[in-house]
């Protein structure tokens, strides 16, 4: 029954990773960062500190102000938007333009998004600004290729006849 379990976590787990991007807000140099990956389905997810990231969001200022009493429509305050691009697609943002208070309060209203590379390709992500010196903080992305159905059949087959045979 252990078997079985471990299993199926397995198989539901089953995602190869690209990695985590840290895209540091601070200078445009560090906010900017390009990966080479094979084609396929990929998810982008928004993390934070606690997730493995280095940043939780990020401000194009070097003040919060002007937050209403549940710390959303700032003036100035943090973000979660990011853009990506490659030679396959064009110019995709990620996140929303609102301002809040806090970097925690920006993460957790971040949403991700998904792409699709129809060969392997370089995908470039960055923090667009005109101004990078009064920027703090930054944003933490990880990518995530997502598996083809006929991956996960071939997976879970293997599973499954491995589980047989251990069985027999």
């Amino acid at each position: 029954m252990k078997n079985i379990v471990l299993a199926i976590l397995c198989l539901f787990s089953f995602t190869a990773s690209a990695g985590i991007i840290n895209l540091d807000a601070s200078s445009s140099s560090v906010a900017r960062h390009t990966i080479s990956l094979s084609a396929g389905i990929y998810k982008v997810e928004f993390i934070g500190i606690a997730d493995g990231g280095k940043f939780d969001a990020w401000s194009a200022w070097s003040s919060t102000a002007g937050c209403d009493s549940n710390g959303l429509n700032c003036g100035r305050g943090f973000l979660n938007t990011a853009f990506f691009n490659s030679a396959q697609f064009a110019r995709v943002r990620i996140g929303g333009y609102e301002r809040y208070l806090t970097s925690a309060l920006a993460l957790s209203n971040a949403e991700g998004t998904t792409f699709e590379l129809n060969t392997a390709g370089n995908v470039q992500f960055y923090i667009s600004d005109t101004r990078y010196g009064d920027n703090r903080g930054g944003l933490s992305l990880r990518v995530t290729q997502v598996p083809e159905p006929s991956t996960l059949i071939l997976f879970a087959a293997t599973v499954l006849m491995m589980l047989r045979v251990r069985k027999s």
